[in-house]
């Protein structure tokens, strides 16, 4: 019964989608990232901190948008 459910056709559905979703956030990171510095929304480091860096804050939005988009 499953592999009725699931035939080539749904598999090959969710392996494109996740290779574009994949492939969409490879490419959104960076930009998302570069944005997030230029606006200075970023975690500095701290006592409470373990990063020596200031670390981008905006990270999640990137994987969001290629979530949403794929």
């Amino acid at each position: 019964m499953l592999s009725t459910i699931l035939n080539n056709n749904t598999l090959l559905q969710i392996g494109v989608g996740f290779l574009l979703s994949f492939l969409l956030s490879l490419v959104i990171t960076p930009v998302v990232r570069q944005f997030s510095l230029k606006i200075n929304r970023v975690s500095f480091p701290g006592q409470d901190r373990w990063h020596s860096k200031p670390v981008p804050l905006l990270g999640g939005l990137a994987i969001f948008a290629a979530f949403t988009v794929s």
